[in-house]
């Protein structure tokens, strides 16, 4: 899941507006409202009590925020290294 999100900010960092941490919090943000949706969705279908619901909502705050932190630190360091090394294209004619 977290390379799935990590995947859709590396679309949408361009076209976000802030730091690289306030763009990395808005995907996670915005993938953390997913989770919590279908979270309630799993707790009506299946009858589970509000405080695991609210526990796991509170994990979910937790992780996406932490993953998301650490996400806008490293995404330029390691991306940059990626372009850094990456050797130039080739074309054949």
């Amino acid at each position: 899941m977290w390379l799935v999100v990590v995947w859709i900010y590396h679309l949408a960092h361009a076209n976000l507006a802030g730091s690289d941490i306030v763009k990395s919090l808005k995907v996670f943000g915005i993938a953390w409202l997913f989770f919590a949706s279908v979270s309630l969705i799993y707790m009506n279908h299946y009858g589970v009590g509000r405080e695991f619901y609210h526990w796991n909502i509170l994990d979910g705050v937790i992780a996406f925020t932490v993953v998301g932190l650490a996400n806008g630190l490293l995404y330029r360091r390691v991306m940059g290294m990626a372009q850094k090394n990456a050797e130039p294209a080739e074309i054949d004619s």
